[in-house]
């Protein structure tokens, strides 16, 4: 007896308002080896992308207005969609819906063609994009370049430290002066760390080391050192566990830390001051990590899926989140075979979210 097909590591997203049709098809999907989960209204299904972006949509259209929002931010996420029609009436919500989506079939074909069409439209779809054993440029110019660099700037922080001690203290405009240069000099002590991490985590030699923790313990542990670099200190970090958050994962502790420091320097950029929520939970076979700023983000930030070469600064700020911080921790994110996006909420919150298994699937 043949094994059946392997199904996705996380289930299809149904976008239905029609629960008895919305049951129907799910039931079809199951008997196909292929799991998936129901929203019944487009704030659920928004909420269901933003927060675990599954591999494929298939939506029952009803609302045009929501439906479109559904859609929009499938697109950002690059979701595969997959249409259900009643029919194929020649009106402009209905064509620009088919413009939008990957496939499309009519719901009386939906025994014959659902399992076919999903299971096709899977194995089309780019899957993710295993750990990459290159970085974009060239390392090795990239390590010289921060040795020789760091030279220089240890004189300059040395000097500084010599001048301010020697400063009058009663002269409060130079000493404001030595403090913007002190302020600039750590932003690039930050910048030459970011890269050697950054470039680290593509060597030879940083192979995973599997070990067994409890994601709160070390998350204390990683809130600790956090907050004792200077860099750490702009927004307070308030630490929630929700009850599904696994007791015990097998991952590697130091890489996971890493990236959890790295997401939390990125939204306190963003955060300017601001409160941070740090929130530990789980799904099944999953841990999931999420960084929350609590305000509107600006228009110019949007929801995207974080890759280890997706980064347009060195570092991250409130208008441009495309930082090397989260470029890093997308990059640790492949090496566990996770997944990792930015979402914003209906109300413009935004959040970093860190989708792993709860376990190496190596080990």
């Amino acid at each position: 007896m043949s094994n059946p097909p392997p199904t996705h590591p996380l289930p299809i997203l149904l976008y239905a308002h029609d629960a008895l049709r919305a049951a129907e098809i799910v039931s079809l999907l199951h008997n196909a080896h292929l799991p998936a989960t129901w929203a019944g209204s487009a704030d659920i299904a928004l909420a269901a992308l933003a927060d675990t972006p599954p591999p494929m949509l298939i939506h029952l259209p009803q609302d045009p207005r929501a439906d479109k929002a559904v859609h929009t931010l499938a697109h950002q996420l690059q979701i595969p969609i997959l249409l259900v029609l009643d029919n194929l009436l020649d009106t402009p919500p209905i064509l620009d819906q088919l413009h939008q989506s990957d496939a499309w079939l009519t719901a009386k074909n939906l025994p014959q063609e659902l399992p076919l069409r999903a299971s096709t439209l899977l194995a089309l779809q780019k899957p993710p994009s295993p750990p990459l054993d290159s970085p974009p440029t060239d390392p090795q110019f990239f390590s010289l370049v921060i040795h020789d660099l760091r030279t220089p700037l240890n004189v300059i922080t040395l000097s500084l430290r010599m001048i301010a001690q020697s400063l009058p203290k009663e002269n409060l405009e130079l000493d404001q002066d030595v403090r913007y240069i002190d302020v600039s000099l750590r932003q690039i002590e930050s910048m030459l760390s970011k890269l050697a991490d950054y470039y680290r985590l593509f060597s030879p030699e940083s192979n995973l080391h599997p070990t067994a923790f409890n994601p709160h313990t070390l998350v204390s542990e990683t809130l600790e050192k956090h907050r004792a670099k200077p860099a750490g200190r702009l927004s307070p970090i308030d630490l929630k566990v929700d009850p599904s958050c696994p007791s015990e994962v097998l991952l590697d502790p130091s890489k996971a830390s890493l990236a959890i420091h790295y997401a939390l320097l990125n939204a306190a950029e963003a955060a300017r001051g601001e409160p941070i929520s740090l929130t530990l939970r789980g799904a099944p076979d999953r841990w999931i990590i999420e960084v929350t700023l609590n305000q509107p983000a600006p228009p110019s930030v949007t929801p995207f899926p974080l890759t280890s070469r997706d980064f347009e600064r060195l570092t991250g700020a409130p208008a441009e989140r495309r930082g090397m911080e989260l470029a890093i921790a997308a990059r640790i994110t492949n090496l566990f075979q996770g997944a990792a996006h930015l979402s914003l909420s209906p109300s413009r919150h935004s959040t970093i979210t860190l989708n792993w298994p709860s376990r190496l699937p190596q080990s």
